[in-house]
């Protein structure tokens, strides 16, 4: 790796976790996240709804 292309290589870095990372979010069941929050936390319903919007 040569240093002066420090900028392409985190900018190919972070391009490809974007891409991973809508990969994963596709996969997210909202009814099972939305289950899974209410249940493992003490948060209120309308924060478990506008985090999992």
């Amino acid at each position: 790796m040569n240093p002066n292309d420090s900028d392409q290589i985190v900018q190919t870095l972070l391009d490809h976790l974007k891409k991973h990372s809508q990969i994963i979010i596709q996969k997210i069941d909202r009814n099972e996240l939305i289950s899974a929050l209410s249940i493992n936390t003490n948060l209120k319903q309308e924060k478990v709804n506008q985090i999992a919007a």
